[in-house]
C-alpha cells in the first residue's frame, strides 16, 4: 500500500501510512523513492536522515534512491557521505551496477568529473551500457 500511495504521488497518505507501521526495515525505500520521484528530493533526504537517526543501516536499494535525491537537489555533501557510508560498510566491493550508475551519475550531475570517473574505472563488475551512459551523459 505504502509503494502505491508513492507512485500516485500521494505523499501524505502514504507518510501517515510509514509512520503507523510497527515494523519499518523494508519500507524506508518505498517513502524515499516516490519523493524523488514527486520532485521533494529534500524530504527525500529529510526521510533518509529520519532512517538513520533511527539507526538503520541502509541497503544498496536505500542509497540508489537517496543519491538519486542528491542529484535532484545538487547535495553534493550528503552524496559524498553516503559514498564514505558505501566504503566503510565494504559495500564497495559488492557494489553493483545500478549502485554503481547513481554514484557516476551524482557526480557527473554535480560536477565532480573526476570522482565520477574514479568510481566508474573502479567498478568491478564490468561496465555496462547504462553505466556507460551515465559517464558520457554526465561529462557534457
Amino acid at each position: 500500500m505504502l509503494s502505491g500511495y508513492g507512485r500516485i504521488g500521494d505523499l501524505k497518505t502514504a507518510r501517515n501510512l510509514f509512520e503507523r507501521m510497527p515494523e519499518r526495515s523494508l519500507s524506508w525505500t518505498a517513502l524515499i523513492d516516490p519523493c524523488v520521484t514527486a520532485g521533494r528530493p529534500l524530504d527525500a533526504l529529510l526521510v533518509f536522515d529520519l532512517m538513520r537517526a533511527q539507526r538503520v543501516e541502509p541497503n544498496a536499494v536505500n542509497l540508489v534512491s537517496v543519491l538519486k535525491a542528491c542529484t535532484e537537489s545538487s547535495m553534493l555533501d550528503v552524496g559524498w557521505s553516503v559514498h564514505r557510508n558505501i566504503d566503510r560498510r565494504g559495500l564497495g566491493r559488492e557494489v553493483n551496477v545500478v549502485l554503481a550508475t547513481a554514484l557516476v551519475d551524482m557526480y557527473a550531475k554535480c560536477g565532480c568529473i573526476d570522482s565520477a570517473v574514479e568510481v566508474f574505472e573502479g567498478f568491478r563488475g564490468g561496465a555496462d551500457v547504462v553505466l556507460w551512459n551515465a559517464m558520457i551523459g554526465g561529462s557534457r
